[in-house]
């Protein structure tokens, strides 16, 4: 919650309904904090239409000219040997983000309990 409301002060409601498209972890929480920070209704939905369209149509157009190009490279029968490695390099590196954060969260929690139990030693 706290990272996406960071966007939301760095940006402006616009950019950041927009952007969020594009971040994993905080386009999960951005709709709650919209409406915490009271973002009119109208603009919400027109900034998430706009970011939807930038989204999906970016996706479908990037996937239709790298399809191109890579049937240039590769033989339509050999693309298996080639997808299936590719996906699974998409995948992982699409978790990034994911593992980032638990890693932030864990050590938060480490130095919260650390500094916890030295504030009960004293």
């Amino acid at each position: 919650m706290d990272k996406a409301e960071r966007v939301f002060v760095r940006f402006g409601p616009a950019k950041a309904i927009v952007l969020a498209r594009f971040i994993p972890i905080v386009r999960t929480f951005l709709n709650p904090v919209a409406g915490v920070l009271r973002v009119p209704a109208r603009k919400f939905f027109v900034w998430n239409l706009v970011g939807g369209l930038v989204w999906t149509d970016g996706a479908l157009l990037a996937g239709y000219y790298l399809a191109k190009q890579i049937l240039k490279l590769i033989p339509p029968d050999q693309i298996d040997i080639y997808l299936l490695p590719a996906i699974v390099l998409i995948i992982l590196i699409s978790m990034i983000p994911i593992f980032v954060e638990v890693y932030r969260s864990r050590r938060e929690r480490r130095h919260a309990t650390a500094a916890a139990q030295e504030v009960g030693q004293r």
